[in-house]
């Protein structure tokens, strides 16, 4: 039997729709219009293995621009495939691409010592939480439509809550079919703003950034308010900002799902007090 040929390449636009489908296969439940803006960031950071002409393995290492900083992802074998090294190959193809960079990841748990092992060390835990919508529809005073802002001031304040700037990315994100966007003025400035998206179950907010709880809150009940109350809502928080975890909880949300925060460099000097909704877990 002659051996079938594994080639890993760069991934089409097109074959980043086959990761997104794998992974919600996996459960991960992605944004239905999520490609697009995980493209725009680093179009060379996305991986797919083939054996002959059969894709079996996903992975991504996106890169933010100059910054040093990458996130990795989207790391999925064939259940098949699994255990033959496979994986391994792909893995390591990602990596040599970010190897000068602080490379982050949202793992699994049960994978978390399998990461440690290649150099990927536990930061923190995220824990994903679910409930229903409000139904509410309501906008409290200061929250506005954040197409209402100029996109430049929406992504000033983004530079500063993520930590580096991922502006292609942004301006396909907050423009989703689907979704909705809001921000937090106050007296002219940008205190906050937050989205929530439809997802292939449900909807799922992120990111939601906000210079406090209380700004945090309000512009949480204005996303869930968007959503009718027989519909799934899911937040993703960083466990290390208890009073993000407050926001979930006080709304009644249950936990559902949790990952852990790796890097290869340790944590980024992120401001993690401003961050009650990670954007997601595939880039960060």
């Amino acid at each position: 039997m002659v051996d079938k040929k594994y080639e890993i390449r760069i991934m089409s636009r097109k074959e980043l729709d086959i990761a997104i489908e794998w992974a919600r296969q996996e459960g991960w439940n992605p944004g239905l219009y999520d490609a697009d803006a995980f493209y725009a960031q680093d179009p060379n950071g996305f991986f797919i293995g083939y054996l002959d002409s059969e894709p079996i393995a996903t992975i991504s290492a996106v890169k933010y621009g100059t910054s040093g900083y990458a996130f990795g992802g989207f790391y999925i074998v064939k259940k098949e495939y699994r255990g033959s090294g496979y994986g391994m190959e792909i893995f390591k193809k990602a990596m040599e691409y970010v190897k000068d960079c602080n490379v982050g990841g949202d793992g699994v748990v049960e994978n978390l010592e399998k990461y440690a092992t290649v150099g990927l060390k536990l930061a923190h835990m995220n824990a994903r939480y679910g409930g229903k919508g409000s139904g509410t529809k309501t906008i409290a005073p200061n929250v506005i439509l954040l197409s209402t802002i100029p996109f430049e001031t929406v992504g000033v304040y983004d530079d500063m809550c993520f930590g580096v700037a991922r502006r292609e990315f942004l301006k396909l994100w907050i423009t989703q079919p689907e979704s909705k966007a809001c921000g937090y003025v106050e007296n002219g400035i940008l205190k906050g703003y937050g989205m929530i998206r439809k997802c292939f179950n449900g909807y799922k907010i992120g990111p939601l950034f906000a210079d406090s709880a209380p700004i945090a809150k309000v512009l949480f009940n204005a996303l869930v308010g968007q959503v009718d109350t027989t519909s799934e809502v899911f937040f993703d928080v960083p466990e290390c900002n208890p009073d993000a975890v407050k926001v979930a909880t006080d709304y009644g949300m249950k936990k559902v799902f949790a990952t852990g925060r790796v890097y290869s460099k340790g944590q980024p000097k992120f401001p993690l007090e401003k961050w009650y909704g990670v954007t997601t877990f595939e880039l960060g």
